[in-house]
């Protein structure tokens, strides 16, 4: 690129930051604008590119991207964007109205803009209960009216805290933007007497909703939407707004969502979005979560007591119906009650725990046999599966409720996977799971269905899940960029203990005393170095949860107040706030809800310690295939991902200083070693024993 043109672009973004930003986080906010620059439609050509960034925790990287990606969608609106590429040559033989934006040409790319549009017909419900055309469902006419060609920006991350976290940024930003959140009905629904019905089942919440829409008096209030005023709206705002208007904040949100400049989303609701708008701009932040987040989204299961209830759902259906609806209904139907029953049969005679050959089991229960792809189509009805659904729900008396629709997702996953992707199992509950093994195919929908694709993390590398993206977009219009600390060597270091017991779990181990006494040793001479608050990550709950047992047997005492990380309570983390000044030590796990996306800043971690290298259990069906397909070096890649993040919870800003310590001789060995984020490659020590620390000397001032 032209250094004057990237000059112009830095000097334009910097000039919008509300505070002086590090060097590298100017850097990355202009190769944000870059990238999206680069990936802006040329007339009828679209140029799709895949942007990964990887930027270290503390650096200010979502700070950056607000302002790389902001100034970028102000600059298109205004028509101000500066030009980063030649525009593409059109052929100058075309007529004028091929290369004019039309939302239904890009539809229908043989139909000129003037045309007389056919309106579809719609077939007359004779009751509730009966077959809905599939054109006219509720969900395509919302739709249709998301479709724009105005620039939007889909942002995903993680979880609904962390999508506030970005909103409030932009709050802090000069830009004025119209932000909208996209969330489930477990987090959006405000009516109490839906709410109490459904007892926390999340599958009987969607279902009464769905089912009693049309009564629904917050539902009802929708046209009252023109009372949420303001432009930026969190999961609060949107609940705050509605029991101000009492409309119903979950499709408030949808509606909202269409006006939006940018729509915050978490990565479980991206593919079921996506579809509302034309090419959007996807942005993923905390991208190391992404792809594993959207294999569990879409993989599915269904339970032989399922399978019986959607048998006798059916049969009840056809016989109240079967004079009042189509009779290709009725053929579809059949064929899915045929399917169940084969399903019912395989599970009550195939091994548990075995995995099953797809093509084979497709074969035996008859898939080949029918038209498959009439079959998908009637599968994809969403209208015709809520309303099935509702019926087998309330005529056969359910505790395991959307039973039809977990049928439905199941058999179209069977239908459209291969080998390749996903795996076949009859777990010991006598339920049949689909688990996806690889993103190949989700990943290719974000390709064709987005206009750019950035991906950002702070523990990114191995890069090996994205090199799907590499495989299927050209070689320039893919880009890894990296960036470093913002941190001086001084302020962090980071030491690997050749401790003499290795912390291997792969089999019964027979040191386990001999583990806890060495783990205990170590602490304690730790934390006599240490000022303030350490955080240390073990690899289970269950090797946790021993050494709580071991510490509480041993009446075992440390010159810091200790707590113990728990799945279930949430205030373990504010307790360890309040006294860790003082200095505190908190033990949790790799892997879990204090692992990432917590702040340890200053006095919360002057150390982070983690005992093992923290491998997955490997009884995991899906994790050998994946091993099978990618080699062990995958089973590396996603254990040293873990520690990454693990390590990134000890610097959170360009003052912050602290320790790292890897407790096992095997983070000293090359395959593990050189996997450690770019960052920390200059900065590691390995000791055979810990012998003491002079580190914080220097900070003694400070202290």
């Amino acid at each position: 690129m032209n250094k004057d043109v990237e000059e112009k672009i830095r000097e334009r973004i910097k000039s919008q930051y509300p505070f002086p930003p590090y060097q590298s986080q100017l850097d990355l906010s202009k190769d944000i604008y870059v990238s999206l620059a680069q990936g802006t439609k040329v007339q009828m050509y679209m140029i799709v590119k895949v942007s990964i960034f990887e930027s270290p925790t503390g650096t200010g990287k979502s700070y950056a991207l607000i302002e790389g990606a902001l100034n970028y969608l102000e600059d298109i609106k205004s028509n101000t964007l500066i030009k980063v590429k030649q525009k593409c040559q059109i052929d100058d033989g075309m007529p004028d109205w091929f290369n004019e934006p039309d939302v239904e040409l890009k539809l229908n790319p043989l139909r000129k803009p003037n045309e007389n549009k056919q309106q579809k017909k719609h077939v007359k419900l004779v009751d509730d209960d009966a077959i809905f055309d599939y054109s006219s469902s509720e969900e395509t006419q919302i739709n249709l009216r998301g479709q724009s060609l105005n620039d939007k920006i889909i942002y995903c991350s993680r979880t609904h805290s962390q999508l506030k976290q970005f909103i409030n940024e932009i709050r802090r930003s000069k830009h004025k933007v119209r932000v909208s959140t996209i969330g489930s009905r477990q987090q959006l629904c405000v009516n109490q007497s839906i709410l109490s019905k459904a007892n926390n089942n999340v599958n009987k919440l969607n279902h009464l909703c769905k089912s009693h829409k049309k009564q629904c008096s917050y539902y009802k209030s929708l046209d009252t939407l023109e009372q949420y005023t303001q432009e930026i709206f969190d999961i609060n705002d949107l609940l705050t707004a509605s029991k101000k208007c009492q409309s119903c904040p979950y499709y408030a949100a949808k509606e909202l969502s269409l006006q939006a400049d940018i729509i915050c989303t978490p990565y479980q609701l991206l593919m079921e979005s996506i579809d509302q708008y034309i090419e959007p701009i996807i942005i993923v932040d905390e991208a190391h979560n992404f792809g594993s987040a959207l294999l569990q989204t879409e993989s599915c299961e269904v339970s032989l007591s399922q399978l019986n209830i959607i048998v006798g759902g059916i049969d009840d259906y056809r016989k109240k119906y079967h004079q009042r609806v189509k009779a290709k209904t009725l053929y579809y139907l059949n064929q899915l009650l045929q399917l169940c029953k084969s399903l019912i049969d395989k599970i009550k005679t195939k091994q548990s725990g075995s995995l099953i050959t797809l093509i084979d089991f497709m074969v035996e229960i008859g898939i080949p046999k029918m038209n498959i792809i009439k079959l998908i189509k009637f599968l994809q009805n969403k209208e015709m599966r809520q309303r099935i659904n509702g019926f087998i729900d309330s005529s056969q008396n359910v505790t395991h409720y959307s039973s039809f629709e977990c049928f439905c997702k199941f058999i179209s996953q069977l239908i459209l996977t291969s080998q390749k992707e996903s795996i076949l199992y009859i777990e010991k509950s006598n339920t049949m799971k689909l688990s996806k093994i690889n993103n190949y195919s989700s990943f290719q929908t974000l390709i064709d269905k987005s206009r750019n694709l950035v991906f950002l993390g702070g523990t990114l590398q191995p890069l090996n899940e994205f090199e799907i993206f590499k495989e299927r977009v050209d070689s320039n219009e893919f880009i890894f960029k990296e960036y470093p600390h913002i941190i001086s060597k001084d302020r962090c270091q980071l030491l690997v203990i050749n401790a003499q017991l290795e912390y291997s779990f792969k089999q019964k181990n027979e040191n386990l005393n001999q583990l806890m006494i060495q783990t205990n040793s170590l602490i304690q001479d730790i934390e006599k170095c240490i000022p303030e608050g350490i955080v240390i990550f073990m690899q289970t709950y269950t090797f946790l949860e021993q050494f709580k047992q071991y510490a509480k047997s041993n009446n075992l005492q440390f010159s810091k107040q200790v707590f113990f990380d728990e799945k279930q309570s949430s205030q373990i983390l504010e307790k360890y706030s309040e006294v860790a000044k003082k200095g505190a030590i908190l033990l949790s796990v790799v892997g879990g809800s204090l692992s990432e996306g917590i702040n340890f800043s200053d006095h919360l971690a002057r150390a982070v310690i983690i005992f093992g290298v923290p491998y997955p259990n490997l009884d995991s069906f899906e994790l050998k295939e994946q091993i099978n397909i990618n080699g062990n070096q995958y089973y590396d890649n996603i254990t040293m991902r873990a520690v990454n993040q693990c390590i990134g919870r000890v610097i959170r800003h360009k003052n912050d200083y602290g320790l790292l310590f890897l407790i096992d001789k095997r983070f000293s060995e090359d395959k593990l070693r050189l996997k450690f984020s770019t960052w920390l490659q200059n900065r590691i020590t390995i000791q055979n024993d810990f012998k003491g620390t002079n580190f914080f000397e220097s900070f003694k001032k400070i202290l």
